[in-house]
């Protein structure tokens, strides 16, 4: 097919977006960076312009993973190994950036980051060795997604097949030294199966359903599982919501399992039940009655 740098010192970038105006801002953009750019407003026109020649790097600046499909990905990647794919989009989802750094992407750059990131992954692309895709799996990419799961306010910790705790995010590490600082099933290296199967106090019910979800998800009998549970904690006693979402995708069986506080949430809820309670029971013991208007 060629050298996607054939075109001299300036390595050729070809930009799918199809938002005419936002095409033509990273256009601009791009070629001023001293990039030769070609521009496509559709999935089929990239493809066809990565079939008649050769490019350095794809910018995708579509919606992953709806506009921009999976097997979309996929294609580019067996049609042109050498072409580094960057994403160019809004979603910050771990789940979704896992998806396509497993797919073959060499980088995932959030829009709320500007052109000047976008800028800076393309000439990182243009340095990098021939045919080298970074995976999940390398260092860079390594350390970019602990970034990423480090920036999200979830309690967050990724189980391998086993239900083995392989990693925890930020929130997760300080939640445990402020809470529950002698939790030995928050670590990782820790099988959070046997912690939640061990359980003994008034919680061990909850504690097993939630490890059944896990094994559910862990087995593929399901996408997902979640579900709102009490839960003490030094401090004072709150609500969660957790959730167990199997990453997609090639590779070993990984899943990730977050919890968010809604204390506040059920608060409110149990406050709103409370009121309409007393609603009820003084519409119903008043002589007079009462009447809205």
């Amino acid at each position: 097919m060629g050298d996607p740098d054939d075109g001299g010192s300036n390595p050729r970038v070809l930009i799918v977006d199809v938002d005419d105006q936002q095409r033509h801002i990273l256009s601009t953009v791009v070629q001023s960076a001293g990039f030769l750019v070609v521009n496509c407003d559709t999935i089929e026109a990239a493809i066809e312009c990565l079939e008649r020649e050769p490019f350095a790097i794809l910018v995708v600046a579509l919606t992953f993973p709806s506009a921009a499909s999976p097997q979309f990905l996929q294609h580019v990647c067996a049609l042109s190994p050498a072409t580094r794919v960057v994403l160019y989009t809004n979603c910050d989802n771990f789940s979704v950036v896992k998806t396509a750094l497993n797919l073959g992407v060499f980088a995932y750059v959030e829009k709320k980051e500007g052109p000047e990131e976008l800028v800076r992954q393309l000439h990182r692309a243009t340095t990098a060795q021939s045919g080298v895709f970074e995976k999940v799996v390398g260092h860079e990419s390594e350390q970019f997604l602990h970034s990423i799961i480090d920036a999200l306010p979830s309690h967050l910790c990724v189980l391998d097949e086993t239900g083995e705790i392989v990693a925890v995010n930020k929130a997760w590490r300080e939640y445990t030294k402020k809470n529950a600082p002698e939790a030995r099933g928050t670590a990782e290296g820790v099988n959070y199966l046997a912690v939640c199967d061990e359980t003994r106090d008034e919680f061990a019910d909850q504690a097993k359903a939630f490890a059944t979800g896990i094994r559910a998800v862990l087995h593929g009998e399901q996408e997902s599982f979640a579900c709102d549970y009490a839960c003490p904690s030094l401090t004072a006693s709150g609500w969660f919501h957790g959730q167990v979402i199997r990453v997609p995708g090639p590779g070993p069986v990984r899943v990730v399992v977050t919890h968010d506080d809604i204390t506040d949430r059920m608060r409110a809820e149990n406050a709103l039940r409370e009121s309409e309670a007393l609603f009820r029971s003084l519409a119903e013991t008043s002589q007079a009655g009462i009447f809205i208007v």
